[in-house]
């Protein structure tokens, strides 16, 4: 291929099909065919680019610096080729040097000729033979001559000598003597002889120094004295050749140093190396005569030769570690110097196999591993063996995933282990047999499992026993409650069978007799009472039913006929005697709160007191308008308003009169309050108030249920007040901000909510109750009344002296409208609307139920009237998730909800539609579907479904909400208010003020206090419960502070103390040890709590916090006096400063400044950063 590849480069283009028969004759020698070339294609290639690869394969043979001119030696001829060597590698590694090349190879020469007219191309191919210079071209003059000059006169003479009649000149033309001797010549031709040996030998010594220009001067002198001599020809020839050799030889070291350096630049040290030794070699053929460059080569040498050394000897210790097996350490050498040698073929070997015996190693390592891990039961030295295996193979994934795997494994047990103990601490011994068993499956060479089994199994035997006893005491205590005295004997001698000598049971059978005689002698009672009624002694009859009801107040018989009988005397009296009518029937509700005569008796006469009185505030208001006192009757409503918030009479006149009293500069005093007949049963006295601002009281409702109370109001006129029974003094402002007052609905029905009740300002205390005063009494009190106000009438005209402001129009207008507006706390009535407001500073305020209220500044200017435009958010539904049990996920909607606190979830910005809302707890779900919508009630758009949990619902919005349960039977209340049955539509509760509330919740089992917070705007409360299951109880911790964690028997809880408690429910009856902690105070002992079944227990704990001291510095006028929580601390000195040290740092200390005239002018706190 190669040939014949030549042969159409040679040719000029055309690839031909090689043949070996030219023509064919037959046996007399005519021809018979002739065996014409065949052509296979044309070369693609354009005439001028053949003709440069011609040119290039010419100069390979010709010139200086051709591959093959100094080996390619058949004088005469043209001739054109190609060197190649093509390394090969059939002895791995023998094949290599000691730089880790390829030392081996193929020598090649391919070449034509005569270059300008070819007739022959030939090929030479040395397997192994190395360079192809250096070989094949010496083989190719050996045996291709005579076919390259046959055509040119090349003959072998019989000497085996080569000659070239072209070339090879021989002169045999000899000098005459005649010629030679010239008879006056002579002496100087004998001078001319020496002069020709002193040039001749002074021309050898520059030659032997490599002088060939001194040694070529020399020959040239000496051919001056006699041109042709044949010798000095011959040493200017050699001269010439030497000159050449040595040119060539310099020429050669030069490039061997070129070559040195090009492969040191490459990474190649023992080419580099080579090549080095090569020039030294050369030197001594040749030496270099520069110093400086013989310094440099010999400095170049020794630092290769220094790094070769290193890189043997780091071979070698590669290999020996690899012998020990030190792995990492051989890959760490071998991985060093292939970053610095990429192509290094001994470190790329060496790392092959170091990292091939590091492979078979760690599987092994691997294989024993896993044995040891397998045979393995205790789990902590199964992590601790794959641990240390990991630690000393950190990259193998391998005992990375053993590891975790077994640890999870581990920590899988630990919880298995864990529940299963706790199970048994709370004396769920079925749950902790099911969590041994299941480890049983997951791991069954746990240590002791089997007898742990066993145990647990005999515990649950013992725990059955236990169960069926208290079933008969359950048995007995509810015939006990029923009344079923003989049931409960029967019952108690059949449990003393089953557990003879029982303490409790016994006692409960001697209980059960007792029970029996005492209902023996209240029907007695009850006997002798009919005799009594049937001869007319009714005091006779009700003494002997308040007898029986002593002995027995839970017989339904002896309620009833106490009932009846007080029922009768109440009707009796309601004629002759109201009050003591009306205290028979609160003995009655004492008894039967859900009495029907009775509330609606009540409800009836509260209703008819509430409107007397209501009259006549508004009659008596009216009549001190009329005189001119608009501020007396706006004090007499407020009186009335204090009682009774949500009339809509009272509410309207007060609008009134205030609107009326702002252009008012006069006010009458009040008239005395007349006098009201003492009623008939003692009330107690209510202590006069402090007198109060004008601020309107917020509008508070309170029950209608009367308490023994007599009301009071200023006296405006000489009628007496309808007699009526009064609310209970309110609390402090501050009391009522922190703690609203509940609401209650009337029995009657529900009514439309109440308008939103005013945020701010004081509450105004009703006042105490009237007494009877004498005639000159009532005058003294008009002659105060008259000088407060001249007094008010002085203050003001100094208020007002010379400034002369007039009031200024004001608009006050709310998008969306009708919300109530207050300026400066008070209210001032319900946008759009206009006011009248003298000069100077406001604070406006508007709130709709519904709406974010909205608030700015106001600024009043003499002369120009103002505008004010305020804009109401309206507040999103939002759904809060309170939990007793622990929650795995709380979804809406699909859609995760955020936590807000441990066991809290909150959604809020909630669009309008149903929302479904899932809070999955363990392997059951909670479900409940609501439906929401902003300014609107929420609602519940099917019942709850909980099957292992108690759901309470509740949908608040403005002050109304609603309760829902998901278990029958249960009871409800709000802020104190009589707990009320929760029927499937929900019990509503209305008067709810916008703040913090209690939900009381009785499930039948226990009863719960729950958080209530109302915003004002539509608001779903979800409170997840615990249901009580049978024979079991529960713990409600509670502390003093928030967040704090909760330990049962050692295990954490769950939850954390919210609103300084949290209930543990579902409890086994036994002693639990409990303890509470929390950062940053001070860890209280532990507590024992006894649980018994059916029954809630309850534990306190106080958290201190850590005291730390801290630093208190004050700049204050000199003689300043410090109080630190009530002691006197020192005094600020002439610097008008104070330090203190020692402080304690809690969250606030009060600190009081008493300044030298003893009046208090600071209050500062040192918080918990010091």
């Amino acid at each position: 291929q190669m040939l014949n590849a030549m042969a159409a480069v040679a040719n000029g283009g055309t690839l031909y099909r090689p043949h070996v028969v030219k023509e064919i004759l037959d046996a007399d020698g005519n021809l018979v065919k002739t065996v014409e070339p065949e052509v296979i294609r044309r070369l693609e290639i354009e005439p001028q680019f053949i003709q440069l690869v011609r040119q290039g394969l010419q100069a390979v043979v010709n010139w200086d610096n051709g591959t093959a001119h100094d080996t390619f030696d058949v004088p005469g001829i043209d001739a054109s080729g190609k060197t190649g060597t093509a390394e090969f590698c059939d002895r791995y590694p023998q094949c290599l040097d000691r730089d880790g090349r390829v030392k081996t190879s193929h020598a090649w020469f391919t070449a034509y000729a005569p270059s300008y007219n070819p007739e022959i191309v030939t090929i030479v191919f040395v397997y192994g033979g190395g360079e192809g210079s250096e070989v094949a071209v010496p083989v190719t003059s050996g045996t291709s001559a005579g076919l390259f000059v046959g055509k040119r006169g090349i003959f072998f003479g019989s000497d085996g000598q080569q000659y070239d009649a072209v070339v090879l000149h021989i002169v045999t033309k000899p000098i005459s003597l005649r010629e030679a001797v010239v008879m006056p010549f002579i002496r100087i031709g004998r001078f001319v002889e020496r002069k020709i040996e002193e040039w001749a030998k002074l021309a050898k010594t520059h030659l032997e120094n490599n002088a060939f220009s001194h040694a070529r001067s020399a020959i040239q002198s000496l051919l001056e004295l006699r041109p042709g001599e044949p010798n000095a020809m011959a040493l200017l020839a050699e001269i010439d050749r030497r000159e050449r050799e040595f040119e060539g030889v310099r020429e050669e070291k030069s490039r061997l140093v070129q070559s040195a350096r090009e492969a040191w630049q490459r990474g190649e040290v023992t080419a580099a190396l080579s090549n080095l030794e090569k020039w030294i070699s050369l030197d001594q053929q040749a030496p270099d005569t520069d110093a400086e460059r013989i310094g440099t080569i010999q400095k170049f040498y020794n630092q290769v030769r220094g790094e070769q050394d290193a890189i043997k000897n780091s071979y070698e210790r590669a290999r020996q570690l690899l012998a020990d097996g030190a792995f990492s350490e051989a890959i760490t050498i071998c991985k060093q110097y292939l970053s610095k040698y990429p192509g290094h073929a001994l470190f790329q070997a060496l790392l092959f196999d170091v990292e091939e015996r590091q492979r078979q190693t760690l599987s092994a390592l691997i294989a024993e591993t896993d044995r040891r891990v397998e045979a393995e039961p205790d789990l902590d030295r199964r992590v601790a063996i794959l641990q240390a295996a990991a630690e000393q193979h950190p990259d193998e994934p391998h005992f990375q995933r053993a590891l975790k795997l077994a640890r999870d494994k581990r920590e899988l047990v630990a919880g298995v282990v864990a529940r299963a103990r706790l199970n048994e601490d709370e004396h769920r011994f079925v749950e902790a047999l099911e969590q041994w068993q299941l480890l049983k499956t997951i791991h069954p060479p746990y240590p002791g499992l089997d007898y742990e089994i066993d145990r647990v199994r005999a515990r649950r035997e013992t725990q059955a026993r236990e169960e069926a006893r208290l079933a008969w005491v359950a048995k007995i205590d509810k015939a006990l409650e029923a009344g079923e005295f003989d049931k409960a004997n029967s019952a108690a001698a059949q449990a003393l069978a089953e557990f003879p000598g029982d303490a409790e049971l016994e006692e409960l059978a001697k209980m059960a007799s007792r029970r029996r005689q005492s209902l023996s002698e209240a029907m007695a009672l009850l006997t002798q009472a009919s005799d009594f009624a049937a001869e007319g002694k009714e005091e006779e009859r009700l003494a002997l039913l308040r007898q029986a009801f002593e002995k027995e107040p839970q017989n339904p018989t002896v309620r009833v006929s106490l009932v009846e009988g007080l029922a009768a005397r109440a009707r009796r009296l309601a004629e002759s005697d109201p009050d003591a009518a009306m205290m028979v029937l609160n003995e009655i509700l004492s008894i039967d709160p859900g009495h029907t005569l009775a509330v609606n008796i009540r409800a009836m006469r509260a209703d008819k007191e509430r409107e007397e009185f209501v009259s006549w505030c508004t009659a008596q208001a009216r009549k001190l308008q009329a005189s001119g006192d608009v501020e007396g009757a706006i004090v007499i409503v407020q009186q009335g308003l204090a009682r009774f918030p949500n009339d809509v009479r009272l509410n309207q006149l007060l609008s009134t009169l205030q609107r009326a009293s702002e252009g008012t500069v006069t006010r009458m005093p009040p008239a005395p309050m007349p006098k009201t007949p003492t009623p008939k049963t003692p009330t107690p006295k209510t202590p006069t108030p402090t007198p109060t601002p004008r601020t309107p009281t917020p509008q508070t409702p309170t029950p209608k249920t009367p308490t023994p109370q007599t009301p009071a109001a200023p006296a405006a006129t000489g009628e007496a007040a309808p007699k009526i029974a009064p609310v209970p003094v309110p609390p402090p402002p501050a009391a009522i901000q922190s703690s609203p007052q509940p609401q209650f609905t009337p029995a009657a029905g529900p009514t439309p909510p109440p308008p939103a009740a005013p945020r701010h300002g004081p509450v105004i205390p009703p006042l105490p109750a009237p007494k009877a005063v004498s005639k000159g009494a009532r005058y003294a009190l008009l002659g105060g009344a008259a000088l407060i106000v001249l007094g008010s009438l002085a203050a003001l005209w100094w208020k007002n002296r010379g400034s002369g402001d007039a009031a200024v129009r004001v608009d006050i207008r709310t998008a969306p409208p009708g919300a109530q507006i207050f300026i400066n706390r008070e209210p001032k009535g319900v946008s759009n609307l206009t006011l009248e407001l003298a000069p100077g500073r406001y604070q406006a305020v508007a709130e709709l139920e519904g709406y974010q209220s909205a608030s700015a500044d106001l600024q009043v200017v003499r002369g120009k009237p103002a505008a004010l435009d305020l804009t109401l958010q309206v507040l999103k539904p939002a759904v809060r998730v309170w939990s007793e049990v622990q929650i795995s996920s709380a979804i809406l909607d699909g859609r995760d909800m955020t936590p807000s606190a441990q066991g809290e979830y909150m959604a809020d910005q909630l669009g309008d539609g149903s929302a479904a809302l899932r809070l999955v707890t363990g392997k059951t779900e909670t479900s409940v579907t609501l439906q929401l919508a902003a300014r609107t009630q929420p609602s519940l758009t099917a019942p709850a479904v909980s099957p292992d949990n108690a759901a309470v619902i509740v949908c608040a919005y403005g002050g109304r909400a609603v309760v829902y349960s998901s278990i029958p039977n249960a009871r409800a209340g709000v802020d104190g208010q009589p707990a009320r049955d929760v029927p499937m539509e929900g019990a509503p509760f209305s008067g709810l003020i916008a703040g913090s509330h209690t939900l009381a919740f009785d499930d039948g089992s226990t009863q719960r206090s729950l958080p209530l917070p109302v915003t004002g705007g539509p608001l779903v409360h979800v409170f997840l419960l615990a249901k009580a299951s049978a024979g079991s109880g529960s713990i409600l911790v509670t502390a003093n502070e928030d967040n704090a964690s909760v330990t049962v028997n050692g295990y954490p809880h769950y939850l954390k103390t919210r609103k300084g408690a949290t209930r543990l429910v579902s409890l086994k009856p036994g002693v639990y040890k409990i303890q509470v902690s929390k950062e940053g105070f001070e860890t209280p002992p532990p507590q024992d709590v006894e649980v018994k079944a059916g029954e809630e227990s309850s534990v306190q704990f106080t958290l201190k916090a850590v005291v730390r001291m801290a630093t208190l510095r004050l700049r204050a006028q000199a003689g300043t006096q410090v109080y630190i929580d009530g002691l006197l601390a020192g005094t600020v000195g002439l610097l008008a400063t104070w330090r203190g040290t020692g402080v304690s740092r809690r969250t606030a200390v009060d600190v009081f400044v008493q300044m030298s005239l003893g009046a208090i002018d600071r209050l500062a706190s040192v918080d918990k950063s010091g």
